[in-house]
């Protein structure tokens, strides 16, 4: 056959190649288009998760900080009209949320299930809170003779809110209208002692209900102001340098674990029994130093105590003064765990702040000359705690302990449902979320001489017993 007729030939041929390119086209589309859906898609699974999170947040904010005012029962009856009704959609973004709350009469456990919806995606979450109530509480103080006969007393000005409780009288310098606010549900179960008694210097809301239905006790008069002074920060003490012999130490720095040299083994636990003076001593990798403090007062000294996960144990029926000059860190680990908390008094003269985790655990008293203090987690400390410092920050957990909190030159800042029982002095308190402070002076042990730290400040007795307070807190997501 010619050449010339197989022309025709090519006419197929191009279209089969033109079929073959618009199908991979088509498939290529196709994939695209898949792929754009799944990302968009995902897309619309996060936004809307995180709508939803918003939602319940925002019915938590409202239950925890009762922006309305309204009273415990109030509050109870408009959270068990919500059981099993969803609300209204509320736009967010490109989405909205719906929420439905459910209380457990017998349990007070409150369910906060919120759906975030986005296009035709929706996310579930559900936020569980805890209601609690606390126990009545009977208190009966003599002003005038203690330092910790209230369950504060703050030179100025007291701010509560969210709930927050304080069980036990109350004492203020101030003279300042509106200085002492009690908002959102807080209230205070004692009497409220200021200079002249005078109510102006209550603020709280216009509920249509007395002044006692806020303060239990009213307010009375302190007599003549009340000054808090700390004494002057005690000297540290010259000891003896411990010798390069002794096989954790090198010149003049204590080390655990140390290392296993020639010489040497690997070392993770030391005992020392002898006062000493060192310029270092670093605690890690769960090693312990044990301190042998005999039958009498061991004294260690410091320039730095770093202990960024390990253990300082005593031993024997005496005490351990501890000295820190310099540098103070406690990432993780403990110090006298579960002992005596009267034998253990740790002295920190660093002016750097100190912040203590829910992973430590020191059973002692914690005397800062100037450094602000910080403890989350609430049990960081079970001993009494002062400081001259201008900061005391105080977030969640329970301190079971009774210990007092000695911060006459600071603010104290309790947040997040922190619990604390004992006595507290401050320059300035303020405390929401939840806070519950209770009245107990039946701590036994203080590390300073309290005969000269108070002046002023009346000799009434008062005998005050609270009522059941309800509260809530955040327990976990799902």
């Amino acid at each position: 056959m010619p050449i010339n007729d197989q022309k025709g030939a090519v006419i197929p041929l191009a279209l089969m190649v033109a079929l073959l390119i618009s199908l991979l086209g088509t498939a290529l589309w196709t994939y695209g288009t898949t792929d754009l859906k799944e990302v968009v898609a995902d897309d619309n699974i996060k936004q809307a998760y995180y709508i939803a999170r918003s939602g319940a947040d925002a019915v938590a904010d409202y239950i925890l900080k009762n922006p309305d005012n309204l009273t415990e029962q109030a509050l109870k009856d408009y959270i068990n009209s919500l059981k099993n009704i969803s609300s209204e959609k509320t736009y967010m973004g490109n989405g909205f949320f719906t929420v439905k709350v459910n209380r457990d009469v017998s349990t007070g456990v409150i369910q906060v299930e919120s759906i975030g919806t986005v296009d035709t995606t929706s996310q579930t979450v559900t936020l569980t809170l805890e209601e609690k109530t606390t126990a009545p509480v009977t208190v009966t103080v003599s002003s005038g003779t203690s330092p910790f006969d209230k369950a504060t007393f703050s030179k100025g000005s007291i701010y509560l809110s969210g709930g927050a409780v304080i069980q036990g009288d109350v004492g203020s310098d101030s003279t300042v209208v509106k200085s002492i606010s009690l908002d959102g549900g807080a209230k205070i179960i004692g009497t409220l002692v200021t200079p002249g008694g005078n109510q102006n210097v209550v603020s709280y809301p216009s509920w249509g209900y007395p002044l006692t239905y806020f303060v239990s006790g009213g307010v009375t008069d302190l007599g003549t102001t009340r000054t808090y002074t700390l004494p002057s920060y005690p000297t540290f003490p010259v000891l003896p340098a411990p010798t390069d012999d002794i096989p954790v130490v090198n010149n003049g720095s204590l080390t655990l674990p140390q290392s296993k040299t020639k010489n040497t083994p690997y070392i993770s636990n030391y005992t020392i029994s002898q006062d000493g003076q060192y310029s270092s001593i670093t605690i890690d990798n769960d090693s312990t130093l044990t301190v042998d403090v005999g039958n009498t007062i061991r004294k260690i000294r410091t320039s730095s105590l770093i202990i960024p996960y390990g253990h300082i144990n005593l031993i024997g029926t005496g005490k351990l003064e501890l000295y820190v000059d310099n540098v103070f860190v406690f990432g993780g680990g403990s110090i006298n765990n579960g002992g005596d908390p009267s034998k253990l008094t740790l002295f920190y003269g660093g002016t750097n702040s100190l912040t203590l985790a829910g992973d430590t655990s020191l059973y002692g008293s914690l005397y800062a000359n100037t450094a602000n203090i910080t403890l989350t987690a609430g049990n960081s400390i079970k001993g009494n705690i002062i400081t001259g410092g201008s900061s005391v920050q105080l977030s969640g957990g329970t301190m079971t302990y009774t210990q007092a909190l000695f911060a006459p030159n600071a603010t104290v800042n309790f947040t997040q449902g922190a619990v604390f029982k004992g006595a507290i002095v401050c320059t300035k308190l303020t405390a929401d979320g939840g806070t519950t402070i209770i009245y107990d002076n039946s701590f036994s042990y203080f590390p300073i001489d309290t005969s000269y730290i108070v002046s002023g400040g009346g000799t009434d007795s008062i005998t005050s017993t609270s009522s059941p307070m309800t509260y809530y807190r955040k327990l976990l997501w799902k």
